[in-house]
């Protein structure tokens, strides 16, 4: 009995596989200066890659070689590069777009398919000690989907006309989140800025990395996220007078962007109320090294 409850009561690991879909320079930075945080503030054990082979072939043998042991962790899932969302027959789905000679196309929901068949075995093989395993999955999208060939004021018009954004929220499993934003077309996600990395990921960084956010929830990031993300939205396109002009002929009204567009900047979607307690920086962590 003794020896089935120290494993079960074993130390929570934080784990993190990143992967950078593109070769622009910015993407790569994104990629690598966001694991470089995971690592060195929220302890997490970080898997890169940039661009160099299949991502799930890459993340089969990850998973595969991974999660030894374990009956508490936390799992971030974080991509950054080209996707094109499709709409078709019933599916809704989010595609990768790798930049490889290929331009392999990775289907959102293969990799979140993959990552509930990995807490299944885990939850199987933690049976046969009689333990359950806590298994928190946040997956983090940084997407570029300008490859929808919608021009700045196309995406504006769509976005003012839709009473409710086409958001895009999978089946996910039990414990899992969804970071991302979910704006139709082209859009300030990606604003170059002076850390010269994306904006989403760079505001997610100044959120995990400040200092008058202790802890750094998931919800409070993704409160403070909306808002600047608004804001650069905002900064970029309607200060643009040909847009506002067009837009206003478009609709023939007084436009009032803030106010039409405030709510369309969701950009957490949870599971459950236990992955929305998930915590970034975590003060007290017995981490395994």
């Amino acid at each position: 009995m003794k020896i089935i409850k120290e494993f079960c009561q074993s130390i929570k690991q934080r784990h993190a596989f990143i992967y950078c879909g593109s070769k622009s320079e910015f993407c790569i930075n994104s990629a690598l200066e966001f694991s470089r945080i995971l690592k060195k503030d929220c302890h997490f054990n970080c898997k890169i890659i940039v661009n160099q082979s299949s991502l799930i072939n890459e993340f089969e043998k990850y998973l595969e070689n991974s999660f030894k042991d374990v009956s508490y962790l936390d799992f971030i899932f974080y991509y950054i590069g080209e996707s094109q969302h499709n709409k078709n027959n019933n599916n809704n789905s989010i595609e990768f777009i790798i930049e490889n000679p290929n331009r392999e196309q990775c289907s959102f929901n293969k990799i979140i398919d993959l990552i509930d068949k990995k807490e299944k075995d885990l939850q199987s093989s933690l049976l046969k000690h009689e333990c359950y395993i806590t298994f928190r999955k946040l997956y983090i999208l940084d997407l570029n989907t300008s490859n929808d060939g919608i021009n700045p004021i196309e995406s504006l018009s769509r976005l003012f006309k839709n009473q409710q954004q086409e958001f895009y929220t999978p089946k996910m499993g039990f414990n899992s989140g969804i970071l991302y934003s979910p704006i139709i077309g082209d859009h300030s996600i990606r604003v170059l800025n002076q850390m010269e990395l994306s904006s989403f990921t760079s505001i997610l960084i100044e959120r995990i990395t400040s200092k008058s956010s202790l802890g750094r929830r998931l919800l409070d990031v993704a409160d403070v996220m909306e808002y600047e993300l608004f804001e650069k939205f905002i900064e970029t396109h309607c200060t643009n007078i040909h847009i506002y002009q067009e837009l206003n002929n478009l609709f023939k009204v007084d436009l009032d962007m803030e106010s039409n567009l405030k709510n369309k900047f969701e950009i957490l979607f949870l599971s459950s109320a236990q992955i929305a307690s998930f915590i970034f920086v975590e003060r007290k962590l017995n981490q395994e090294t």
